[in-house]
């Protein structure tokens, strides 16, 4: 696919088909994603694919959180986001060291890497759904997982979708640049 085609046609994907992603489309997108520019180069980004139990069980712990919090679903979106991960045939969870003290430029890498893993599934015909909602149970996942030292940042539905993306507005380029007179 031609660039501007690729960025165009990306969305967030929120219905999955539960047809297999391969582990080389996957390879493909962690690849795409392992060349995304990072300060200082420190590639703060760590992967863990979840597939099976490991992706059951974050459901688990979101809906729990969210019955809790939320016991009606009206405010939160965590039952919600937890419904699209369990349709979704893949969840991946990023990861960065917590011992890294680069907050910001981390943040921001990890952000470059995600979006080039969700670009790179769009240009093979993957949809995505770049999840900040796993915030709420980042401490079980990181225990779950047994990742001690390890912070979770976000996560990544992967999959086939069954939607064709809203029409949704933006900005103008008036609206969002600004030139020096």
């Amino acid at each position: 696919m031609e660039f501007e085609t690729v960025v165009r046609s990306r969305f967030s994907c929120r219905t999955f088909k539960k047809k297999k992603v391969t582990k080389k489309q996957l390879t493909f997108l962690f690849e795409m994603a392992r060349l995304a520019p990072s300060a200082k180069n420190r590639q703060p980004w760590q992967f863990y694919v979840a597939q099976y139990k490991n992706k059951d069980a974050c459901v688990e712990y979101m809906k729990e959180w969210a019955n809790k919090f939320d016991p009606e679903h009206r405010t939160s979106t965590v039952f919600q986001t937890a419904e699209i991960i369990n349709d979704a045939p893949v969840l991946i969870f990023v990861f960065k060291d917590t011992n890294m003290d680069f907050l910001r430029s981390d943040t921001l890498s990890i952000g470059a890497a995600v979006e080039n893993f969700c670009l790179a599934a769009t240009s093979i015909g993957l949809k995505t759904l770049w999840i900040c909602d796993t915030w709420c149970i980042k401490d079980k996942i990181e225990n779950h997982l047994n990742l001690i030292g390890k912070d979770l940042v976000c996560s990544i539905a992967v999959g086939y979708g069954y939607e064709k993306p809203l029409l949704r507005g933006r900005n103008s380029i008036k609206d969002i640049v600004k030139y020096e007179d």
